[in-house]
């Protein structure tokens, strides 16, 4: 199966920023990131409980991005992703990390490497090892990259999702806008 060059970023907020809901925060740091990378698509906006499951946090607003990969180091970018969450609030608690948070930006997919290597204090493990376990993730990778071959298990975005719904029987994301 033919995978795609480029890189798939995964967005999620669950607090306001600013007087800004989670909606707008994305919107917002969607246009951060076009500020120096040029975004390709961009999924609907799907929202899903906070994790972990039973958490009173409020519900995650989450989407996907293709951006395009002009031999960008992963490093570099994860680094200018970083920057872009600072810039909206993000505290990273490595105590709680399932904290809510007013931004979160993870790169999901980078052109098909696969790496789990630490450089300057980033940690990247690629294509992310936890999205197969994550609708929020699956739902919106799929509408915009239906063919997504994930090169470290060696399956299809098709497959990953039907080996989640066995797994947990329904999605608790739900599609509320498009972009």
């Amino acid at each position: 199966m033919e995978n795609s060059k480029n890189i798939y970023i995964g967005l999620g907020s669950n607090l306001e920023f600013e007087n800004m809901q989670s909606l707008d925060v994305l919107k917002s740091a969607i246009d951060e990131i076009a500020k120096k990378y040029k975004v390709l698509k961009i999924s609907s906006f799907y929202e899903s409980p906070a994790w972990p499951v039973g958490s009173d946090a409020p519900d995650y607003i989450n989407c996907v991005i293709e951006v395009e990969n002009n031999n960008n180091d992963p490093f570099d970018l994860m680094q200018n992703l970083l920057e872009i969450e600072k810039k909206y609030g993000r505290v990273r608690d490595k105590e709680n990390q399932w904290a809510a948070r007013t931004l979160d930006i993870d790169i999901v997919d980078f052109g098909g490497i696969i790496l789990d290597e630490i450089k300057n204090n980033i940690h990247l493990n690629l294509p992310h090892p936890r999205m197969h376990l994550r609708d929020f993730v699956i739902l919106p990778l799929k509408e915009i990259a239906p063919n997504w071959f994930n090169q470290s298990k060696q399956i299809e975005i098709t497959k990953i999702k039907a080996q989640y719904l066995q797994l947990n029987h329904q999605f608790t994301a739900k599609r509320i806008q498009a972009y």
